[in-house]
């Protein structure tokens, strides 16, 4: 489930602005059988698209939640918060702010990327799916947000 970004910046890549790369295409080419759930973040489609949200968790054996800076926006809090008691293991990938990782309900792993660039995109979906390490650590104290 694809989280939006609401606030693209200036120096961004091409594309960015409308969500970035796609964690799901990534996990696909790897081999794994993926059904992506794109959110917009618009308020008009709001409870259409937290209804697609449950329901494609309802028949998932895993949940990602790719995140875009959802510690701001409460309807997006709400949501991690219902498909991670939901049932099927959830991990949370903050795309872009690591502050979610603190600041969002808990999930059963989560991971702090730092981009939505589709090079950070692929070695995290190299990394989801065991064929790379996991080489980094955090560089701030990930406890409360800013």
């Amino acid at each position: 489930i694809d989280f939006p970004t609401r606030r693209p910046s200036p120096v961004e890549e091409p594309g960015a602005a409308a969500g970035g790369a796609s964690l799901a295409e990534a996990l696909a080419r790897h081999g794994l059988r993926v059904s992506e759930s794109r959110l917009t973040g618009e308020p008009e489609r709001e409870n259409e698209e937290r209804r697609t949200a449950h329901d494609a968790a309802a028949g998932a054996e895993a949940i990602v939640l790719a995140t875009r800076d959802a510690f701001l926006w409460p309807a997006d809090v709400d949501l991690v918060g219902e498909l991670a008691a939901a049932g099927p293991p959830v991990v949370l990938v903050a795309l872009r702010n690591p502050y979610d990782l603190a600041a969002l309900p808990a999930t059963d792993e989560a991971v702090a990327a730092y981009a939505d660039v589709p090079a950070s995109i692929a070695a995290l979906a190299d990394a989801l799916t065991g064929r790379a390490d996991w080489p980094g650590r955090l560089p701030a104290r990930i406890g409360s947000t800013p």
